[in-house]
């Protein structure tokens, strides 16, 4: 439960922050001269927080095996390898944020791609760095692929807007930006995930 709150709060960080860039123009100029300095502080915070929390449950198994009287305490030091417990937990939880980190890579290129393909039309710098960290962080153990749920929501969302300015304001070849639609979604994601599965919710 405390991987999700925190993985929900961060979510809602990115969202007040695309907020706060298009409230503050001089901030959105800031940003995207240092733009490479904010994506190395944003990956860097959210792959250490994952392998933080990775060590930590880790470790805890550890101490929960090791001090039982179950055979499970031969797998561990100082009858077992520490690999043990390390490799059970990676199968377990950070596999899939390796998955939806190689998602989110494809992601962060692809968007780069299509803004230089068609001169910066399609995302904002902000959103070329937030998006592929939602999907990364939506590599949650419990839910495993919600991302592909996000971008399942996302794309409805998208699609609702579109039609909703086709036919109610009669708006048509207006291009819908997804700007404030990315942090919603993941956070829809989320929660979807947790009210459909709330079993499932270890970390």
């Amino acid at each position: 439960m405390p991987l999700l709150v925190v993985t929900f709060s961060f979510f809602l960080l990115f969202f007040f922050l695309q907020i706060f860039c298009v409230c503050v123009p001089r901030w959105r100029v800031f940003f995207s001269r240092h733009q490479a300095l904010f994506s190395f502080l944003f990956w860097a915070i959210s792959i250490g927080l994952i392998l933080f929390f990775y060590a930590y449950v880790a470790y805890s198994q550890y101490v929960v095996w090791k001090n039982s009287d179950s055979p499970f305490r031969f797998l561990v030091p100082p009858h077992g390898s520490a690999f043990y417990v390390l490799g059970y937990y990676f199968f377990r939880y950070l596999l899939y944020y390796c998955v939806s980190f190689i998602v989110s890579i494809f992601l962060f290129f692809g968007m780069r791609f299509a803004n230089k393909r068609f001169g910066g039309r399609f995302f904002e710098d902000e959103e070329i760095l937030i998006a592929p960290i939602l999907v990364f962080f939506l590599g949650y153990p419990s839910f495993r692929y919600a991302w592909l749920f996000f971008l399942g929501i996302l794309l409805s969302l998208y699609f609702v807007l579109h039609l909703f300015f086709l036919f109610y304001k009669r708006v048509n070849g207006t291009r819908i930006p997804l700007y404030f639609l990315w942090a919603p979604s993941a956070a829809l994601a989320l929660l979807g995930m947790f009210f459909l599965f709330p079993g499932r919710v270890l970390f």
